[in-house]
């Protein structure tokens, strides 16, 4: 029989010892219970605490024609390799799945999104008797409007229907902090320093997360390196946008007045860049030169509200024939308070629909620019071929990328008598 015993301790080993040898270091604590003892033919060590457990091994070790057979063998190399290659297959089969799984409850929380944004429009609708605008002039222009020539008027930014709706989407006490009356400011929606500082500051990193898009690459604020207000945290930048109207040639050629175009690039930027419609659910409370208020309510969507798209993703990233990017939707690098300017007739957080769905060509007229104006940018979406789109009832469904562009025109469009079934 093999008396072969070893111990360790305080980093040096001890041996090799008889069986009895070792009984009697224990029992003169040279081996403390946590030191660690083995036998010549055991592999690994074990501590002195268990040693009782352990005192019979000899007894039971073979003579050395036994003595291999009892070791314990290892792994091999290739036992290892193919164990890896089984793991690594394994993860190959398994991470599709579960990106999947997760693209599917972004998705499913993109479409909650827009389900909100229609209920608050809808709640809007039904507290003030008309929809929200998806653009409000500054009430100080408003206020010169009936006695000062258009040239004189105080000339002044509003805000968007994405202001407008706070109150409806649980954030009501973020609505009353805001200036929407022109108290610090003629802008109410223009916040960064020498504008309406106030609502900079009130805004400054505030994130409402029924704007944002969980599967968007887009930033989720914008304005964050032009200073103080709104500082480096910035304003929160919408991944989606209302539905100003379509750019419907058939349109155009019947009534080309109620659509304000400047496709030429040179023109003046501050003039947008683009075609303009207001033939659809959320309209700026002004176009051209007309001068009067827009009031829309629910009973002149005579092609029916469940018909008529009210507003989808722009949750995508554009980007023109240079390879250059360009991550800001209809807010314009604004943030998604900002509204239009009476003379002007840019469109913020609003998009005249004139492309197919995921059209991200920045070289398109009304996409890319020139500067950062473009009123036609493109209902777009991460999601695959597809964009989440809330309708006037407030229901959501999926627009196809494949949706021909006819079609989509006329969801657009709220009474051009062309009655589409869902897509």
């Amino acid at each position: 029989m093999i008396e072969a015993w070893y111990y360790q301790r305080d980093g040096r080993v001890h041996g090799p010892l008889s069986l009895n040898e070792l009984r009697a270091a224990v029992r003169l604590r040279f081996i403390g219970p946590s030191d660690l003892v083995r036998h010549v033919v055991i592999r690994g060590w074990a501590f002195a605490g268990i040693f009782n457990e352990l005192r019979d091994v000899g007894a039971n070790i073979q003579k050395n024609s036994g003595v291999h057979g009892s070791m314990r063998r290892g792994f091999t190399l290739v036992e290892l390799l193919v164990v890896i290659a089984i793991v690594a297959t394994l993860v190959g089969l398994l991470l599709p799945a579960v990106q999947g799984a997760r693209e599917a409850a972004r998705r499913i929380q993109c479409a909650n999104n827009l389900k909100q944004l229609g209920l608050a429009v809808l709640v809007y609708e039904s507290s003030q008797g008309k929809l929200p605008l998806g653009g409000f002039l500054a009430p100080r222009y408003i206020a010169d409007m009936p006695q000062t020539p258009l040239g004189a008027r105080v000339q002044a930014h509003g805000h968007s229907w994405m202001v407008a709706i706070l109150p409806f989407l649980e954030e009501q006490t973020l609505f009353e902090r805001l200036d929407l009356v022109g108290k610090f400011s003629p802008h109410t929606g223009l916040i960064y320093a020498g504008k309406n500082e106030h609502n900079g500051r009130v805004l400054s990193g505030i994130a409402i997360s029924s704007y944002w898009c969980p599967s968007s690459p887009r930033p989720r604020f914008e304005m964050t390196g032009i200073g103080d207000p709104p500082g480096q945290a910035g304003v929160l930048a919408p991944h989606y946008v209302g539905v100003a109207g379509a750019a419907d040639p058939v349109e155009i050629v019947r009534n080309p007045l109620a659509f304000p175009t400047h496709d030429v690039r040179g023109q003046d930027n501050h003039m947008g860049y683009g075609i303009k419609a207001s033939n659809g659910l959320l309209i700026n409370q002004m176009t051209e030169d007309l001068e009067h208020l827009r009031v829309l309510r629910l009973r002149q969507v005579t092609d029916g509200v469940s018909k008529t798209l009210l507003a989808s993703e722009q949750g995508a990233v554009y980007v023109d024939s240079a390879g250059n990017q360009f991550p800001e939707g209809s807010s314009h690098g604004h943030g998604f308070v900002l509204g239009p300017w009476g003379q002007h007739h840019r469109q913020f957080s609003i998009s005249t629909v004139r492309y197919s769905i995921n059209e991200l060509d920045a070289d398109k007229p009304g996409i890319g620019g020139p500067g950062n104006y473009g009123a036609n940018k493109s209902l777009a979406s991460t999601h695959g071929r597809e964009a989440n789109g809330v309708y006037g009832d407030g229901s959501v469904r999926f627009i196809e990328e494949s949706t021909g562009l006819q079609v989509l025109f006329n969801l657009c469009n709220r009474a051009d008598g062309n009655v589409m079934a869902s897509p």
